[in-house]
């Protein structure tokens, strides 16, 4: 092939027909079994020993079409999803379209199944008890291979049993909990009806569908919350409701080890302060462990995680930078485990014979992603992943091996296995570089000063394929800069999403910044804009831009910019707030006015409309669409429920009342992001106009 070859949009551009030969080889579906490590290759299902260094088959594709037939079921392509029932050693549960199926693996027979209706969503599975929950509708229902019940006894329009609330805030991505053993389920029950409705009309449909949601906004009646506790044995259900007010937050749920407390934490409404509680399982009552107070605000996103019965480490953000620490049950402290200007990104695991905490640090930089280790009671701390980048592991059942997988700017993939008592390590994958006929951009990374004239900000800046630093070039920034997103990491290519290649390719030079409000800096560089949702992230964008004006390479009369959601909301401010620097922006789902914005984020970082008016009207976008200069794309998709097409519509109007044009693609079928051949589409359609505007 020839060396330099080039991408189409369809290579870079996920959905696109030959996307995928460009990302890098995997090894499917790999996890742990006991202290083995399972995954799928060549059509087989393959257990692999550190310690014997040998693989060994456990099923193959055509072991588990054989046992399908005999239920009528056509030949499968590839292995399905699955787990291993824990106490059933022999048996493996595959997901299959419609089905669930359990397959014995030593006489390669279906032993049995569940059959999976349409309705039926939200599936979590107990490997302890081999239950399933799942929801239908707004019901609620358990399942295993003998009998399926139902958990609500009753059906009503606005109350809804098993699914996450709070829209996926807090941390909360399930509505359905099971406890270690399997003999209780907690669940969210979650009443809206003092809710909005919104009208989401799906025009693509004949008659056009129309789907009612509710859609709580910063300011107005929010959902009400409260714990269902569910018995296997007993069948029956009690309550846990919010006790600082209805509209209290209960999140971060988990069991005690030995099933006699369900812990959570209930946070107020002003999302300042938050006390962790347990439920008595038996007595049925509440006792407060601990709280924690923001003069701005406060996110707990993780659950208390126990160590054994009696302890747990907590994660908090107390000392401006999260961090671990250890509690006992009754909510004293008893030590801080990690401390330091650095976050820690979350805990991996626990090994109870060595006592060793396995967790995420970027302690070595802001760039990276890093496994340490650390050991409670000597507090001794180590460093288990080597290189430099981006780390992902998994610990094995008892804590003695962990599956690492890693990518750094210039390493697409490598998967190692690690015995953490030795830290010896095998390596199960390293994939090669997909692009490795194809002319790739140079990526470099660096920083600079924000707008404070303190903080340091990294960006990455990708530049042309066959770079002449004698010409002049285009510039589009890729902008996101709000909470719970680090665009700029040492990973693969940088972070860089595929359009940035072929953007470079096309001849552009491509820059992102994670600017103030980003996410993995500490609570004071996240939390700087409070109460002004927009000003240091704008501020620091422009930080950026002054930094591109200083290269000798760069047009700044030919600047564009291209943000999505969070970043429709910054690529629009940048075109109104700085109409002079931006000749072309693109902004697609974007918040143009927070007091159309739901009420969990909109609230934490912007008070309500009423407490901060003048915050709300600042980072209202409609209020200044005169000052638009440049040409102008704005994208929508019709079915979002999460940043409403209201949003777009309305800034569409202000800009035609003060007499400028925007282009506008209206996009239908799709949510708050565009997926398969329709992202290929819309995607050229983006080059296009960058093409036309700044060319």
């Amino acid at each position: 092939m020839d060396r330099k070859a080039k991408f189409t949009p369809e290579d870079v551009t996920m959905g696109g027909k030959s996307n995928r030969k460009f990302v890098p080889e995997n090894l499917e579906q790999l996890q742990f079994v006991g202290e083995k490590a399972v995954f799928v290759r060549n059509k087989n299902m393959v257990s692999f020993d550190f310690l014997s260094k040998k693989e060994k088959i456990i099923c193959t594709l055509d072991n588990i079409n054989k046992a399908l037939r005999t239920l009528g079921i056509k030949p499968l392509k590839k292995f399905p999803s699955f787990h291993f029932h824990s106490k059933q050693k022999d048996t493996i549960v595959f997901y299959l379209p419609r089905l669930i199926v359990f397959y014995d693996k030593k006489k390669k027979i279906i032993s049995n199944k569940i059959i999976w209706r349409k309705l039926q969503q939200n599936c979590d599975y107990c490997v302890s008890n081999g239950y399933f929950a799942f929801t239908e509708k707004n019901n609620l229902f358990v399942i295993s291979e003998r009998e399926k019940r139902r958990i609500n006894p009753h059906t009503e329009k606005d109350i809804i049993y098993g699914q996450a609330a709070f829209r996926n805030e807090f941390g909360t991505t399930k509505g359905t909990f099971w406890s270690p053993e399997g003999n209780y389920l907690a669940f969210y029950c979650t009443d809206e009806s003092e809710v909005s409705d919104y009208t989401l009309i799906d025009n693509s449909k004949k008659p056009p569908r129309k789907t009612i949601i509710k859609y709580p906004s910063a300011g107005e009646q929010s959902q009400k919350v409260s714990i269902g506790i569910y018995s296997i044995k007993t069948k029956k259900t009690v309550y846990w409701q919010p006790a600082i007010s209805a509209d209290s937050y209960l999140t971060n749920i988990t069991f005690s080890p030995d099933e006699k407390e369900i812990y959570a934490v209930e946070l107020n409404r002003a999302q300042n302060q938050f006390w962790v509680k347990a439920f008595d399982l038996d007595k049925q009552t509440v006792r407060v462990l601990f709280t924690e107070t923001s003069d701005t605000y406060i996110e707990p996103e993780n659950p208390p995680f126990f160590i054994n019965n009696n302890q747990f480490i907590w994660q908090s953000k107390r000392t401006g930078h999260n961090h671990l620490y250890l509690y006992d049950k009754q909510g004293k402290l008893t030590d801080t485990l990690t401390e330091g200007r650095f976050e820690i990104l979350g805990i991996i695991g626990f090994n109870a014979k060595t006592k060793d905490l396995f967790f995420y640090s970027n302690e070595n930089s802001p760039l990276e992603k890093t496994v340490f280790s650390i050991n409670i009671h000597t507090k001794e701390k180590k460093q288990i992943s080597v290189e430099s980048g981006q780390h992902q592991a998994c610990l094995s059942a008892k804590g003695n091996f962990l599956i690492d997988h890693f990518s750094s700017i210039s390493i697409p993939r490598k998967i190692n296995l690690i015995d953490v008592n030795n830290g010896k390590s095998v390596n199960l994958l390293t994939a090669k570089n997909p692009y490795n006929n194809y002319q790739l951009p140079k990526i470099r990374y660096d920083s600079l000063v924000a707008a404070d004239g303190k903080t340091r900000l990294y960006y990455r800046l990708t530049l042309p394929v066959e770079f002449d630093i004698s010409k002049k070039y285009p510039v589009v920034i890729t902008v996101y800069g709000g909470p719970h997103v680090q665009m700029v990491q040492n990973t693969w290519l940088g972070g860089g999403r595929g359009w940035e290649l072929y953007w470079a390719q096309q001849g552009f030079v491509c820059f992102t910044l994670d600017g103030r409000g980003s996410a993995n800096r500490g609570h004071d560089f996240e939390s700087a804009l409070y109460k002004n949702i927009g000003k240091a992230p704008l501020d620091d964008q422009l930080c950026g831009v002054q930094f591109l004006h200083s290269l000798p390479f760069v047009d700044n009369a030919r600047m564009g910019v291209y943000g999505w959601s969070f970043g429709g909301f910054m690529a629009t401010q940048l075109m109104l707030k700085a109409p002079t620097v931006f000749k072309a922006g693109v902004a697609g789902g974007s918040v143009i006015d927070l007091r159309l914005y739901e009420v969990m984020y909109g609230e934490r970082y912007m008070q309500t409309p009423e407490q901060n008016p003048q915050g709300y009207t600042e980072n209202d976008l409609t209020q200044v669409t005169e000052n638009l200069q440049g040409d102008f794309l704005m994208i929508h998709c019709e079915l979002d429920p999460v940043v409403r097409i209201i949003n777009t519509e309305r800034f569409i109007e202000a800009a035609k009342k003060a007499g400028k044009s925007i282009e506008f693609i209206h996009i239908r079928k799709h949510g708050h992001n565009v997926t398969g051949e329709e992202r290929v589409s819309l995607f050229g359609q983006i080059t296009d106009f960058f093409e036309k505007k700044l060319k």
